[in-house]
This record gives C-alpha cells, structure tokens and sequence, in this order.
C-alpha cells in the first residue's frame, strides 16, 4: 500500500519544509511505513467516527483548558489529532542524552546564579542580562534545595528543522504544561489503535506517575518519612485547573491554593478538611511572578520555610531566571562552562536586542525575524515578522529602541509539519515537541512527550491556549 491512499490520497508535503511522515517524493520515512498503511486504509468518514471516539475518552478524564473573560467561563476540549508522529529509536536516544546535558548544566546554573555567581564574572554579558532580569530573585539566595536540584520538572520546546534536526526553541524552568495530556491522549490512541501500537513496539509511559512522585520524594527535606505532597494551583481561573487535578491523582497528592496552606511554628500545613497536614514538597503551578507579587506576604513565609529546609518547592523559586529568553542565548556556555563538554542539542540562534549589533542586525531584518518579548510566553508578546503587518513592526521597533533588554529576535524557523486532520481532508500542520524531564535522585526522560500542532493553515503558533492541538508522540522499539 502506497502513501496515495484513504486519508493521504490527496496529502501532499510542503516544498522545503520536513515531514514527519513522509518524504519529498511522498514515500513513508523509515519507521512511519506501518502508520501510513493503517491510516491509508481509512475514509475520512471511518477518521471522523475514531476523532469523536477520541474526544469522548478525553472528556471521560475530566481534562480541558479553562479560559475566562469578564463575562464568562468557556472550557474547550483537548483537541487530539489521531495521526501520530513517530520517532525512532536511534534519534529518541541522542535525545535524551541531550536533554540530560542540558537541564544538569541549568541546574548548575541556577545554583551558582544564587549563591557564588562564577559564571556571571567569566560573562559580563549575562551578567548585565541577569541583572535586568524580572525572573530572577535574590530571596532564593538562602535556599538550598535539597540535592542541588532547582528544576525537578523540566518540558523543553524542540523543533525540528528542515534538515530534520531537532534543535532547542525554549527551556520551560518554572511550570510547564502538558503531561497530563500526554498520558490521557497515549491512552486514547492505545483504546482506538492497540494492534497499530502493539505492531510498532511503542515505548510505554505507564510509570510516568510513578516517576514524577519518585522525582518530587527524592528531593524531600532530608528525614522525611512518607512524604506528604501537593499540588499548588491558582484554582479555577488557570487555564490548566484540570490538568493539576490529574496530576495530583498520578502522584498522590493533594490540590491545593494559596488560601488552604498557613504557615505555623515554621513550618508548612494544608488546611485539609480533617486538620492540618504537614506539607514536605509543594510542586508548585503558580509563576514566580504569580507568588511574588499576587501572594506577597505568603511568599515571604514561604520562603523562610524553605530556607530552613523544612520543605521542598519545586520547581524551586528563583528558576524563572532560566526561563527568560535573553538567558537561553548562553546556555551553550552554561554547557561548556559547568560541563567541559560541547552541547549535544543545538539550539536556535537567539539575537540579544541589549545588544549593540545585534539590535541594529534585528531592526534592519524585522520582517524576516521572530521578535520575542524576554519574559513573554505561551505564544504571547511573540511576532512573527513575515506575517506581520508594517504598522506591528513599526510599533515593535520602537519598544526594542526604548527597552532593547526586554527583546529578543530568533530566525524564523520553517520547522517541520506533520499530516493533520483538518476537518474535510488530511493536511500538513506545524509541530513542536515537548519532551518532559524529571529530575530526583537520577533523571528520567518521559518517552515521547507533547507533540504540539498549530491548527490553523499556515500558523506557526502551536500553542493550545491560542487554538493549537496535540498528537500522540511515538518513540519506536530499536
């Protein structure tokens, strides 16, 4: 059976940009063969019956993005694409060898940006962007968390580009999303497609709860029996409410916000509904930003408890620091500085706007650039110069000569697409992954992770708060 088929009869990839299921001539890749044949054998009428499947198991998990506006609340589903985007074996491999290399060197970052600052004096430069950073905190300096460990849970962006390589968009430090919708659509393609999956040798994520509660007890205060750990959530105004609830469920934990935890005699409570629960290990889904400045006087309680290593905060205050966009241009030098070793992902090229000529190369080149606020995320305070308008550039060349530190400019990528169903016809839609790295006593890489697709013809934008959906990602037996 042929690509020319079913669902792909009339598919074609797009001239110069990587496929992730086929090739320029339209034959399968290696690996995707058995996907495309399956697949092939559906009529978009037999797809539509799986999708409305799909959406139902979905809703069977109580997962859905939550958004409010000054008049309502509106949830909308997880949207999963059922034509899954594979990886083989070999590539998945360099990988995750990669993604450990990288998130040990920013935990050694962030150690050191809180306490001696070695590489900010080899640096000058990233001193000066630290400086001027809002993500960083020197509260933290007093923390030290236990083993070291300031990023627990890491959800890396990567993209691929057209030579097929996966290379380094963003970091995600703080409080990345996703995992819960990894898991719910795994098992919903597991329900509709198992002979599909068994023939493949997918590799399983069935102890990813296991694995992250694992992650999160490790790094308990030392002494610690049976950890007691919850989930710190803003509640029913963040988008991703659902998700922490499920979270919680595969981890043992409890939901909690701000106003169900007291400080007292120096230590942490969750005011449960039977009394008062010491807390050990918040793994927290509020922002630095968020605890700062929305809960100022619990955040400085907070802090105080963890400084006295009477609980564990993770991902530990202080990460956004990583997180901004400006930082991320160093990390190939946090890799060798801290490492003595080269990186084994690359990374997009990343233009400091702080930076002399590296402003005057953005704004001469705005309309081919990506421009990025520092601190900007999900998509937002992003524009994407080829499709912007002469006015937005105009506008945003202003605010990088009045602020060059807030911006940062990246060559726009044409990273990789991937079949797509959308809604009459099978089409190709960007993708990025994000995989999820776990960090306790050791790291564990989740098999797979998020493969995020934009939706709508053309976008580049793949995120799901702004319309974007997901795919089941297929990491294949060697």
């Amino acid at each position: 059976m042929t690509a020319a088929t079913g669902l792909f009869a009339e598919y074609r990839p797009v001239g110069g940009v990587w496929d992730e299921l086929f090739q320029s001539d339209r034959a399968p890749h290696d690996g995707a063969a058995a996907v495309v044949e399956w697949l092939g054998r559906l009529s978009p009428g037999d797809y539509g019956q799986l999708r409305a499947m799909a959406a139902s198991l979905l809703r069977e998990q109580g997962l859905h993005l939550s958004f409010a506006d000054d008049s309502a609340r509106e949830d909308r589903d997880l949207l999963l694409d059922l034509i899954p985007r594979p990886i083989g074996a070999g590539e998945w491999e360099r990988t995750v060898r990669g993604l450990e290399q990288r998130v040990r060197a920013l935990n050694l970052f962030l150690a050191d940006v809180y306490s001696r600052q070695r590489i900010l004096g080899e640096l000058p430069e990233l001193r000066e962007v630290v400086r001027h950073s809002r993500g960083f905190v020197p509260e933290a300096a007093a923390i030290r968390p236990p083993g070291g460990v300031h990023v627990h849970i890491a959800g890396p962006d990567l993209v691929r580009t057209p030579q097929g390589e996966l290379t380094v968009l963003e970091d995600n430090l703080c409080v990345p999303s996703g995992i819960a919708e990894v898991l719910a659509g795994r098992d919903a393609m597991r329900a509709l497609a198992p002979p599909l999956m068994a023939r493949h040798g997918i590799r399983a994520m069935d102890d990813t709860g296991e694995r992250m509660r694992a992650s999160l007890v490790a790094t308990a205060p030392p002494g610690t029996g049976d950890p007691y750990l919850v989930v710190l959530s803003q509640g029913r105004d963040n988008e991703f409410y659902a998700e922490h609830h499920y979270l919680a469920r595969i981890t043992g934990a409890a939901v909690v916000t701000v106003d169900e935890l007291v400080v007292q005699d120096g230590r942490l409570y969750h005011l449960a509904p039977t009394g008062p629960v010491r807390v050990d290990v918040v793994y927290r889904r509020i922002d630095d930003v968020g605890l700062r400045h929305a809960h100022a006087a619990f955040f400085r309680e907070l802090l105080g408890v963890c400084a006295a290593g009477r609980v564990t905060l993770a991902n530990a205050v202080g990460n956004a620091v990583g997180d901004q966009k400006s930082v991320f241009a160093f990390v190939p030098e946090m890799i060798r500085f801290y490492l003595a070793e080269e990186p084994l992902l690359p990374q997009i090229p990343t233009f400091l706007c702080a930076r002399e000529a590296d402003r005057g190369h953005v704004l001469a080149n705005m309309a081919s650039l990506v421009i990025k606020h520092v601190r900007g995320a999900g998509g937002r305070a992003t524009l994407v110069g080829p499709q912007a308008s002469r006015a937005e550039l105009d506008a945003v060349a202003a605010r990088i000569r009045e602020k060059p530190h807030d911006f940062v400019a990246q060559p726009l990528v044409e990273i990789s697409t991937c079949p797509t169903w959308a809604g009459a016809a099978v089409e190709p839609r960007r993708v990025d992954l994000r995989p999820f790295v776990f960090t306790g006593h050791s790291t564990w890489v989740m098999p797979g992770g998020l493969s995020r697709v934009a939706l709508r013809p053309g976008s580049y934008v793949v995120n799901r708060a702004q319309g974007g959906g997901a795919k089941d990602t297929w990491v294949l037996a060697g």
